[in-house]
């Protein structure tokens, strides 16, 4: 589907100035209003796509906007949650809009949650609005009433709502919305950070994706001019903790972060393991020596910007860690020119499943004098904090999404490196504004280098130099990028702490910048295993090609998606042996529905394979064992022979052994093989990468 409204200027006989909107209570803003409309009318047109908004842009009222106009429009409508406490927190809203109060409701949630005041009805697909989480469908695949009933929502044209749909691709729930698609259902995605380390998409089995087909977006200033968030002030805070720990330490870690890199670990896993192994049971005397070493120059960067902040959370990398920094701090004392200076910070630990409190340096209840024991509720503490009762709050991601803590204003990022969705959610909890503590910026600290890799990529990019941008920035949609950018050019600070700590890098290295020529994989691309990585075959001499087909919800067809594998020593283009550190192989993707187009250079086949999956290419199995028709083949003889735009380095043609195949060398020859020569061929790659050539 394209963007039904990628801006105001495309909705009709409407202006942003004269959009005007009121959800229950509330009177929408200009841009909650257009998004709104665009997204009545994907859900009247059955269509699938993204609402991309910034954290704090009031996606709770957008979900209430789209149950109140599924149900003027007849539908059904599914809003599925990661968590019950983001349930909670829409249901809320919904209550204030009148048709949705009054709208026969059911809710998909754990036996032992209690929604609401009145009686609930619950696991049923027949009503009109279903707020439910996702591991409450995921839990009832195993029941064929419930498939059934997915089929019977999907085939009424039911909705299905995806809050944080980012966090919504898991397997088991793409099966659940595999049958609401098929059946006619259709699929829309709410989210600030729409992409995932796993390469998956909710919106798969919509035959839509996240990031090409957007709805609408709400832009990262459009929200900041309306005063419902603030902007963030970076502050990179590597060199420092760094010289706390001492360069043997630091080495240390960057071997044992590398190394999980090299184990095909994500950005994020290795991250999350980078500190751990000094806190495990058991480690050696000089593994504990550094734990101390981390939890004393993460106290102390913490203390050296306290003494103004509201509230801090610190995000740290493992459950080990976070629980021994929480005992620290407790004992340490608010610093000079803090309103409570001398006194012991209110610390919380905060775990799934597990919370802790401290007071005056001891161990405590939720509540003040309380003895400790008692198991504390997530949705209590994060009251309490609302109230005023915290300083900090230590977490291992359990603060992200629908945390909603306005007064939060200093963000501490304790690990090596995050990717860049986690990144952009963390900061996400100190970037809504709070009136009552007249609260103009948050503060962004990062100890690692997040920051650092994600502006060099958003700013590679922005200067046409997508050779030195990490494959994960590179693949992203422009109006997501460009929330980047937004966010980074509000700190004028920013770009000068970069090119410090990039020179920090470089001393400690030993190294000047060294010319790249392939594209490396990135840690943060989850391609799959083996068996669904794709297999390409002979297309034409020097050529291999592979494909699959995809099922479009919305055109009720399905469309190809091609590989085109070129060996370039094959080609001719230059001498391996004279040449030996140019990469061998092209590789080209083309998506017939969008037209879109990537390309990108590799050094072997098997790493352009695994580019090939990670834009969503993957073994199809049941087509490869398909034979082409006779009337296929007879149509590619006639594409071969009909003068192809390409010749003459397009020849030597090979017989297709399969459908998918088949649909490859037919979608690249037709129209003469105009796709392939298209901005003479290099149209697909960058000028950069034929530049090197």
């Amino acid at each position: 589907m394209r963007p039904i409204s990628n801006s105001a200027d495309t909705l009709p006989q409407a202006s942003v100035s004269e959009l005007s909107r009121r959800i229950g209570d509330k009177q929408a803003e200009p841009y909650q209003a257009r998004i709104a409309a665009s997204v009545r009318e994907a859900i009247r047109r059955g269509c699938s796509g993204a609402v991309l908004a910034p954290t704090g842009s009031g996606k709770s009222l957008l979900a209430a906007g789209a149950a109140e106009d599924a149900i003027d429009l007849g539908k059904p409508i599914l809003v599925l949650h990661p968590d019950v406490s983001l349930l909670r927190q829409n249901y809320a809203q919904f209550q204030s809009v009148p048709a949705v109060r009054g709208a026969q409701t059911a809710f998909y949630v754990a036996k032992n949650e209690v929604i609401g005041d009145g009686p609930m009805v619950r696991n049923s697909l027949d009503a009109d609005v279903i707020p439910a989480t996702n591991m409450s469908l995921v839990n009832k695949l195993d029941d064929e009433d419930f498939l059934r009933s997915l089929e019977r929502f999907g085939k009424r044209g039911g909705v299905v709502l995806i809050d944080e749909g980012h966090k919504a691709a898991a397997e088991e729930l793409a099966r659940v919305l595999s049958r609401i698609a098929h059946a006619g259902g259709s699929g829309i995605v709410l989210t600030a950070t729409p992409f995932r380390t796993d390469g998956k998409d909710p919106l798969d089995a919509f035959g839509a994706s996240i990031e090409h087909d957007l709805i609408d977006v709400a832009t990262y200033d459009e929200v900041l001019a309306t005063g419902r968030t603030v902007p963030t002030r970076f502050d990179i805070a590597t060199g420092e903790f760094e010289a706390h720990l001492g360069t043997d330490a630091v080495r240390l870690i960057e071997s044992a972060s590398l190394a999980l890199l090299a184990e095909n670990k994500s950005v994020d896993q290795a991250s999350q393991q980078a500190f751990s192994r000094f806190f495990k049971e058991g480690a050696s005397e000089g593994d504990k020596a550094i734990a101390a070493l981390i939890v004393a120059a993460v106290a102390r960067i913490w203390a050296k910007r306290a003494a103004s902040a509201t509230l801090a959370m610190i995000h740290c990398d493992s459950v080990e860690f976070a629980k021994e920094f929480s005992g620290y701090l407790a004992q340490e004392s608010l610093p000079p020119g803090h309103s409570r200076e001398g006194e012991k910070p209110r610390v919380a630990f905060v775990v799934a499943g597990e919370i802790r409190v401290w007071r005056n340096g001891a161990e405590e209840g939720l509540k003040e004098g309380e003895e400790p024991g008692r198991k504390i509720k997530r949705d209590d503490l994060l009251d309490a904090a609302r109230a005023g009762g915290f300083d900090i709050l230590v977490n291992v991601n359990a603060l992200g999404v629908g945390t909603d803590v306005p007064q939060t204003d200093l963000n501490i990022l304790a690990c090596q490196e995050r990717s860049i969705g986690p990144v952009k959610q963390i900061s996400g909890r100190g970037e809504r504004a709070h009136k009552a503590s007249a609260k103009t910026h948050q503060v962004f600290v990062d100890v690692g280098n997040s920051i650092v890799r994600i502006f060099s990529d958003i700013d590679a990019m922005r200067r046409n130099d997508p050779e030195r941008c990490r494959r994960q920035v590179r693949g992203l949609a422009s109006p997501i990028r460009e929330q980047f950018e937004a966010w980074f050019d509000k700190d004028p600070s920013l770009r000068e702490q970069i090119g410090e700590r990039q020179r920090q890098i470089r001393l400690r290295m030993g190294e000047g910048d060294s010319e790249q020529y392939d594209d490396p994989l990135d840690p943060t691309m989850e391609v799959g295993d083996e068996d669904t990585l794709p297999v390409p075959k002979p297309f034409a001499a020097g050529l291999m090609t592979t494909g699959m087909r995809r099922y479009d919800s919305e055109t009720k067809r399905y469309s190809s998606r091609v590989a085109l594998f070129c060996d370039l020593n094959e080609f001719g283009l230059f001498d391996e042996e004279a040449a030996p550190d140019l990469p061998r192989w092209l590789v080209a993707t083309h998506e017939e529905r969008t037209g879109a187009q990537q390309a990108f250079l590799c050094k072997t086949q098997d790493i352009a394979r695994k580019y090939v999956a990670f834009v969503g290419i993957r073994h199809d199995g049941d087509y490869e064992s398909a034979s082409p028709t006779d009337k296929q083949r007879r149509f590619l003889t006639g594409l071969q022979q009909a003068r192809p735009l390409a010749l003459p380095w397009l020849n030597g043609f090979a017989p297709p052994g399969n459908a998918t195949q088949m649909s490859a060398a037919i979608d690249l020859l037709k129209d003469k093989a105009g796709l392939l020569t298209k901005q003479r061929f290099g149209g697909w790659a960058t000028d950069g990468d034929f530049a090197r050539d």
